[in-house]
């Protein structure tokens, strides 16, 4: 077993408590199911003990659920009993679905911790219908208060995996190389700050001019 995968199943029975009844996640939350509606087939990469997908179930039409831990997927059924959500194992760098699947893909607070996170974007694309929407929120690291600096310190030692620390800009500079052109950014303060980013697959210039002034 890998040392990430070992970190987060020891989260397992932990991490359900942990973020809960956070208001950065609530506001996360609302902003996503603004964004989709009742006849949505939805993906969400790295679920974790099924925070989000508990979130929008009532919004769409069904939600598959997937995470690289075998503990925490379990944690996740056993705590969750919306009939529309399906969870499993899976990795984000090879799904296991068929191409243009769905109607949105979520994938919040792991971009930044996959080590080839362009490999999962690259994987999002192919499952991801070409009119369908993208929604991936992250925390930037370059953009944290001293609270923050302090928070990720004793994360780090515990063995929290950061693979990539981003801006804001270049976030969505990221997101834009690997394909993807922003259509709504907003950004959710806290000690770490999420940007929060909904994107459909690149359509070239004449999009992106069209696109980019909506960007809050």
């Amino acid at each position: 077993m890998s040392k990430d995968k070992k970190f987060w199943g020891n989260l397992s029975n932990s991490y359900n408590r942990m973020f809960e009844n956070r208001k950065p996640y609530k506001k996360m939350y609302d902003l996503m199911r603004e964004a989709l509606n009742k006849d949505m087939k939805v993906l969400e990469i790295g679920t974790a003990s099924g925070l989000v997908a508990r979130a929008v179930s009532n919004k769409v039409k069904e939600v598959y659920a997937i995470d690289f831990s075998k503990e925490i997927i379990k944690k996740a059924k056993e705590i969750s009993k919306e009939k529309n959500i399906y969870f499993s194992v899976g990795d984000s760098n090879s799904l296991e679905f068929k191409d243009k699947s769905f109607d949105a893909v979520i994938i919040a607070n792991v971009l930044h911790i996959i080590k080839n996170p362009e490999n999962t974007l690259k994987e999002i694309n192919r499952v991801l219908k070409d009119d369908g929407i993208l929604i991936a929120a992250t925390y930037v690291w370059k953009e944290i208060s001293l609270l923050g600096k302090f928070q990720k310190f004793i994360m780090m030692r515990k063995g929290f995996p950061i693979y990539s620390e981003w801006s804001t800009k270049e976030y969505l500079d990221f997101l834009k190389q690997n394909d993807f052109t922003c259509t709504k950014q907003e950004t959710i303060q806290w000690s770490f700050n999420i940007c929060y980013a909904e994107c459909k697959k690149y359509k070239g210039k004449d999009f992106y001019k069209k696109t980019k002034n909506k960007i809050k």
